[in-house]
C-alpha cells in the first residue's frame, strides 16, 4: 500500500469560508480512487486542535469516505500530546470500524521526537508487532 499524507485538512472552512469550494473547483483534494488502499497519514499541528475541530475534521473525512477506502490509518503523536486521549476516543467513534488498521501516537510530524515517514513509497504496516516497514 502506498502512503498518502494530508497535512491541513482542505474539507473545513473554519480558517477560510471558501476552502470545500476551492478544493471542488481546482480537485485538490484526492478522489476516493486515489485513496483506496493506500495508508492515511494524519498528524495534529503546533496550533493543538480543539478535540471538537479535531472530530469536526475526522468527520469530514468519514463523511467524503477515507476510511471505507483506505487500508490503515497512522496517527502521529500530538504536539505535547495535548488531548491525546480525546483524539484517541474520537478516532476510535468516528473511524468506527475494528477491522481498519489504527497505530496512534507515532513520532512524526510536529511533536518530538520524531521521524521522517516518506510519502508516495510503499509500505507494509504490522500493528500487532507496531512495524512499519517501508520498500
Amino acid at each position: 500500500m502506498r502512503l498518502r499524507g494530508n497535512s491541513k485538512l482542505l474539507l473545513c472552512n473554519d480558517r477560510y469560508s471558501d476552502s470545500i469550494d476551492l478544493c471542488k473547483k481546482y480537485e485538490l483534494f484526492p478522489t476516493l480512487d486515489d485513496w483506496r488502499g493506500r495508508i492515511l497519514l494524519l498528524e495534529s499541528s503546533e496550533e493543538k486542535p480543539s478535540p471538537e475541530m479535531y472530530e469536526k475534521m475526522l468527520l469530514a473525512l468519514k463523511k467524503y469516505g477515507v476510511f471505507d477506502v483506505v487500508s490503515g490509518v497512522l496517527v502521529g503523536k500530538p504536539m505535547d500530546e495535548t488531548y491525546a486521549d480525546e483524539y484517541k476516543n474520537l478516532l476510535v467513534k468516528t473511524i468506527a470500524s475494528p477491522e481498519l488498521p489504527v497505530l496512534f501516537i507515532i513520532n512524526i510530524g510536529h511533536a518530538a521526537p520524531r521521524c521522517i515517514i516518506p510519502f508516495g513509497t510503499y509500505a507494509t504496516v504490522d500493528a500487532d508487532k507496531q512495524l512499519i516497514i517501508f520498500d
